[in-house]
């Protein structure tokens, strides 16, 4: 008579289960704080991506009514394109409002994550999703910003240049860098420092004479840079501005933004809210 297969290989590790019930805990965070709250965590510049996923419901477009414009319309430059559009899939597919749809989209998002941290860190994997009970990381994905899938693109990122860097030079991860690279651009402007990370890597490859590594990291930098610069031109063409509209210097002196800078990172620490640190530089 054949052996029936052991129940254990069937059992979830208990890490898996506590991986699982954070997940469900942080799911009901989200929502209970979106759904009580008065403005439902929004922003103008919320508004603004949901106008533009709506838009694309509606079937208009990536063009926006502009009566100041000599077109009529205009294109939404300011913040790159590319939240707006994920918002707008996850209303296409569900059927649910972009409000709504939003706060689904970080709840994926933040499953996505977790699985990556599942691969990477095992057993421990729950320790690390602990990071979205902080005030701050739990803030951002309850808004609905472009911070959210910009972090998880940074994640994907940087995952795929260590797989590239410590296991494999082959083609699948240093796609994985282009494509994650590119998405990071996609959600913020600022996420085209991707090329120069994958810049200084080739030179660190060329300098150790490993050319494949360094033909392939000159490659995947030329792409994204390439892209950038198009999306970039593009906007200049729509609006008169590389990124949408006149950015102005920043008022703060840079000793106002070295303390601001140290207070963001103290702030990372609190647990429940970011106010106590808040009060003590505005009472300084």
């Amino acid at each position: 008579m054949s052996k029936s297969l052991p129940f254990s290989t069937l059992k979830i590790q208990e890490s898996d289960i506590k991986l699982i019930v954070l997940f469900i805990l942080i799911v009901i965070l989200i929502f209970l704080r979106s759904y009580f709250n008065p403005d439902g965590y929004l922003s103008p510049d919320s508004t603004h991506y949901l106008q533009m996923a709506q838009n694309l419901l509606n079937g208009k477009g990536f063009k926006i009514p502009d009566l100041s414009s000599e077109k009529g319309y205009t294109i939404l430059g300011m913040w790159p394109l590319g939240y707006s559009v994920l918002i707008f899939c996850i209303a296409k597919l569900t059927s649910l409002s972009v409000f709504w749809s939003s706060k689904l989209l970080s709840v994926l998002l933040i499953a996505l994550i977790f699985l990556i941290f599942r691969k990477l860190f095992h057993q421990n994997a729950y320790w690390f999703g602990f990071i979205f009970l902080f005030y701050s990381i739990l803030g951002i994905f309850s808004q609905t910003w472009s911070e959210g899938p910009f972090i998880f693109g940074l994640i994907c990122f940087s995952v795929s240049i260590y797989f590239f860097s410590f296991k494999e030079h082959n083609y699948f991860w240093l796609a994985c860098i282009v494509v994650s690279g590119i998405f990071v651009f996609l959600m913020r402007y600022i996420g085209l420092f991707c090329c120069e990370v994958t810049g200084l890597l080739g030179l660190y490859y060329l300098v150790k004479k490993r050319f494949p590594a360094f033909l392939k990291m000159l490659l995947a930098s030329i792409i994204m840079f390439s892209f950038g610069c198009l999306y970039l031109y593009f906007n200049k063409l729509e609006t008169g501005f590389l990124t949408g509209i006149p950015r102005p210097k920043s008022f703060e002196t840079n000793l106002e933004l070295v303390k601001e800078l140290i207070l963001a990172q103290l702030q990372e620490i609190i647990f429940f809210r970011p106010v106590t640190v808040m009060k003590i530089y505005q009472l300084s």
